[in-house]
C-alpha cells in the first residue's frame, strides 16, 4: 500500500514524473545502488526537480526505506537490511535519515539548477559560480527552505515583476534574500491597474531605486 500511494502521488504530479521515477525504480530493482542519468529532453533544473521531489515522496510514503542521493547517485536501503543491521536503539536515528537526505545532495548541482531555473524563467545569465549568490542560497537552507521553495519564489515573482519596471530585481540577492519567505507565501491573484501601480511604488520604496 505504502509504495501503491508512492506512484499515485507521481501520477499526480504529472506524466514526467512518473515516467522518470518509473525507470529509476526498474533500476533500483536491479541494484541497490544506481548513477542518475539526465534524459536529453530535460533541463538540470527540470530533472533535478523532479528527483528532488520523488525522494521527498517516498520518504514521507516509505519512511522505512529510505533512499538517498549522494554525489549523483541514487542508493536505496532496503527493509532487510534495516533489520539485519540496525540494533533496537538505533531506531529513532533511522527515523531521522530522511531528514538528511537533501544534504547529502550535490551542492555544486543545487546551485547550477536553481541559477539555472532563474536564467530560464527570467531571461537573465547569471552564472552559478558566484559567490555571493552561493552564500544567499546557502543562508536559506540553513533555515531550512528546501529546494522547491526556491523555484516557487523564481516563478511567483517572475510572474509578477516581468514587463514591469520591477524586472531589473529578478536577481539573486533580491529573490533570495531576507524578504524570501515573504515572496515564497504571497497569495498571486489578478488585481487591479490601480492596485499594481500602489504596490510597485511600496516595494520600489523597499528595494530603493540605486539598486
Amino acid at each position: 500500500m505504502e509504495f501503491i500511494s508512492f506512484i499515485k502521488g507521481l501520477q499526480k504530479k504529472g506524466k514526467i514524473y512518473y515516467d522518470v521515477w518509473l525507470k529509476i525504480l526498474f533500476k533500483l530493482e536491479e541494484q541497490d545502488t544506481i548513477e542518475l542519468n539526465r534524459r536529453l529532453d530535460l533541463s538540470k533544473s527540470q530533472y533535478y526537480r523532479i528527483i528532488s521531489f520523488g525522494m521527498k515522496l517516498w520518504n514521507e510514503k516509505i519512511p522505512n526505506t529510505p533512499i538517498q542521493l549522494n554525489y549523483g547517485k541514487l542508493s536505496i536501503c532496503k527493509t532487510e537490511t534495516i533489520k539485519k543491521e540496525v540494533k533496537p536503539k538505533a531506531v529513532k536515528e533511522i527515523k531521522k535519515e530522511p531528514k538528511k537526505v537533501e544534504s547529502e545532495i550535490n551542492m555544486d548541482e543545487v546551485y547550477e539548477s536553481i541559477i539555472s531555473y532563474l536564467n530560464q524563467k527570467a531571461g537573465t545569465n547569471y552564472k552559478s559560480q558566484t559567490t555571493s549568490y552561493r552564500s544567499f542560497i546557502n543562508a536559506r537552507f540553513k533555515a531550512e527552505y528546501k529546494i522547491d521553495d526556491f523555484y516557487k519564489v523564481i516563478d511567483n515573482k517572475t510572474a509578477e515583476w516581468i514587463g514591469t519596471d520591477f524586472q531589473k530585481f529578478l536577481r539573486p540577492e533580491t529573490l533570495f534574500g531576507n524578504k524570501f519567505d515573504s515572496y515564497l507565501n504571497q497569495i498571486t491573484t489578478k488585481k487591479t491597474k490601480q492596485e499594481i501601480a500602489y504596490e510597485q511604488v511600496s516595494e520600489a520604496t523597499k528595494l530603493g531605486w540605486n539598486n
